[in-house]
């Protein structure tokens, strides 16, 4: 699934992308999130896995990731059209 392709990190929050997750689709694409927390066992918790909502067969959705704020990028660079649900 190539988890680990796109990644980013802001203060207690890792985004990670997996731009051959296949779940809905052939290599679509995932973004999954994580949250630091120092009581879990490896420091990190999973919250969220993002799926592009206009799926597109091979796109890769999470091949690019970048997170300013509140605001979280996804690229889907084989896609013409991808937004999240």
């Amino acid at each position: 699934d190539w988890f680990g392709f796109g990644l980013a990190l802001q203060d207690d929050r890792l985004i990670v992308g997996s731009p051959m997750e296949s779940s809905i689709g052939t290599w679509n694409g995932a973004v999954y999130i994580f949250q630091r927390q120092s009581k879990a066992p490896f420091g990190w918790v999973f919250c969220q896995k993002l799926l592009p909502n206009s799926p597109a067969e091979g796109a890769r959705f999470g091949g690019v990731i970048d997170v300013d704020g509140e605001i979280l990028a996804v690229g889907a660079p084989f896609s013409d059209f991808a937004v999240l649900d």
